[in-house]
């Protein structure tokens, strides 16, 4: 099985303004890829000794949360290759569910893509990634019930009981549409150890810039992917990101990661940074280097990578 990394936009509603909490949007891209290789046995041995401790962290409380339920967990399941972890690319989620699902080919789970996304404990914060492991394209999600003042922001770690978050569309990427990545050779300013203390300490974001997040989102940014519109996309990804809980993710980042962006913001670009970055995503029509925007252009950019509108592939 091969599926694909995502970018994620940002989280919706982190002030508690309106009836949803959490939410967001991103994509799918063929870029990175997890490998997963998985044959049937009469016992169950997953070979995770390469992965990062997050990923299979996640992939045990899977397997135990599967068995709880009563189903047959057997089978040798190998993970050949994984997206680069802790850059904003889903790593996690990706290889979480890749996994999972080879569990429910083996072992003849009949179960809709819903389930399989409840076993494998993730999109908790952000249903993004999971999704776009099955489906490709843009996703966007509404998150959980705003469970009134006071209540505390946690991410998807941190799950608290909370079932996965509600899927409100998904749409095809135009696809002559290109992607280009600039991976800061940096540490990731909040390692997963820490995303906890940074949620507490960056929220709540302020209510006014959630509605003008939630416009930008489904008046901006969805319309112009629907309308093949790159200069729109470009406008609406840029006040997206200048807002409320994506802001403060962006001002954690290292100065490096900031100045490219403004540089790319800008010159009017289609960029911004995916998840709790470190990676700077830039959208372009271009596939060529020379006519990237000036502010990534000697940076070595990776690219140029395509939208996927599909799944994960067996």
């Amino acid at each position: 099985m091969r599926a694909l990394p995502r970018l994620h936009f940002g989280l919706t509603d982190m002030s508690g303004a309106t009836r949803r909490s959490y939410g967001g949007a991103g994509v799918s891209f063929s870029g990175p890829s997890v490998f997963v290789e998985a044959r049937r046995a009469e016992d169950l041995v997953i070979n995770t000794q390469d992965l990062d401790d997050q990923s299979s962290l996640a992939i045990k409380n899977a397997v135990r949360a599967a068995t709880a339920l009563g189903l047959r967990a057997k089978g040798h399941i190998a993970v050949l290759e994984q997206i680069p972890a802790h850059v904003g690319l889903g790593s996690t989620t990706t290889t979480t569910l890749a996994v999972v699902k080879s569990l429910a080919e083996l072992n003849g789970w009949l179960l809709p893509p819903s389930r399989l996304i409840d076993i494998s404990g993730r999109a908790r914060t952000s249903a993004v990634g999971a999704h776009t492991f099955f489906e490709g394209g843009l996703v966007a999600d509404v998150g959980q019930r705003t469970r009134g003042p006071g209540a505390e922001f946690l991410p998807s770690l941190k799950p608290a009981g909370r079932p996965p978050s509600l899927k409100l569309g998904r749409w095809a990427m135009p696809t002559d549409w290109h992607l280009w990545l600039c991976f800061s050779t940096e540490r990731p300013s909040v390692p997963p150890e820490h995303e906890a203390r940074f949620f507490a300490a960056a929220t709540p974001t302020s209510v006014t810039e959630t509605f003008r997040q939630v416009a930008a989102l489904y008046h901006g940014i969805v319309p112009a992917v629907l309308e093949s519109d790159i200069g729109g996309f470009a406008s609406a990804l840029r006040e997206f990101q200048q807002l409320g809980f994506k802001e403060r993710e962006i001002l954690a980042q290292p100065e490096s990661v900031q100045s490219t962006l403004t540089g790319l913001w800008n010159e009017g670009a289609a960029a911004g940074l995916s998840s709790l970055g470190p990676t700077v995503f830039v959208v372009t029509a271009q596939t060529e280097t020379s006519r990237l925007p000036a502010a990534i252009r000697n940076l070595q950019p990776e690219g140029p990578f395509t939208f996927s509108n599909k799944g994960y592939v067996m």
